[in-house]
């Protein structure tokens, strides 16, 4: 099979029924409304382009997740728009499809929507092999890797399986690596570990109280509600940062000091104008 560009087809049919259509509804919303159906008749309707085959009948013809893949990454090399159809085929493989969604979703040398794609459906099937390696492209990430961010997805789909290898990664991380694992961690409460990690965090970034306070509030450890309200004094203290932070002492129980002046804080200022 060659990549065959499904979204083209569709927004060029649906043009065509907006374009034959158009007269019999009043307004666009009503449009809008009877459109809904569209896709899904424009689906099961045999093509002409496709053989006589219908688009959802299409990728049925590849029966292994080995060959559907391979046709996924073939998507990607040409710059053709993934079908929702073909993710959807291969979602249906679940857990025998990980190897081979693996050898793609981990390739630094294919294109990006088809190993988004895959890495989204590994996640989507629970599958625990790649594992190491979401571990492993977390701990050596730069801030804005969206890649990365999908491997922490995979790992919060794991649940606590995946706290080991997180832990034993994260004193090697790089800083965005560590914010990641810090953050994935903090869905697991009862692991002294885990706070003691976390509230060090908090303590020794000033410049990401917030941050670290949301992720303590998701902790739900009331030991930390001492060290969250001793914060609430400090000088340098943001706007923003306090509402983060009030919101984890009351999240865990707490009750938070009288409110201070933040006049001149230029994101007080900002919010006080709007309200």
């Amino acid at each position: 099979m060659k990549p065959i560009d499904f979204d083209g087809r569709f927004r060029r049919f649906a043009e065509q029924w907006m374009l034959r259509n158009r007269s019999k509804f009043p307004n666009a919303d009503r449009m809008e409304e009877a459109f809904a159906g569209v896709y899904l008749r424009w689906i099961n309707r045999p093509a002409p382009w496709l053989g006589g085959t219908s688009p959802a009948g299409y990728f049925t013809r590849l029966q292994s997740p080995e060959a559907l893949t391979a046709l996924l990454r073939a998507y990607g090399a040409e710059g053709v728009p993934v079908p929702d159809l073909l993710i959807s085929r291969l979602g249906e493989f679940g857990p025998e499809a990980a190897g081979a969604l693996e050898s793609l979703a981990f390739d630094e040398g294919a294109a990006d929507e088809p190993r988004a794609a895959a890495m989204n459906l590994l996640t989507a099937c629970g599958a625990e092999s790649p594992m190491p390696r979401c571990v492993e492209r977390i701990r050596a990430c730069e801030a804005g890797d969206e890649f990365a961010e999908l491997a922490a997805d995979l790992l919060r789909g794991l649940g606590a399986a995946a706290i080991p290898a997180m832990l034993d990664a994260l004193n090697k991380a790089s800083e965005a690596g560590a914010e990641i694992f810090i953050e994935l961690l903090c869905n697991f409460p009862g692991d002294d570990r885990i706070y003691t990690i976390a509230i060090d965090r908090f303590e020794r970034t000033p410049g990401k109280r917030a941050q670290y306070a949301s992720y303590l509030g998701k902790l739900m450890d009331p030991r930390a509600i001492g060290p969250l309200t001793r914060s609430l004094e400090a000088k340098d203290l943001g706007y923003l940062d306090y509402i983060e932070i009030v919101n984890a002492i009351e999240a865990l129980g707490g009750d938070a000091p009288e409110g201070r002046d933040f006049t001149g804080d230029p994101h007080y200022e900002s919010l006080k104008h709007l309200s």
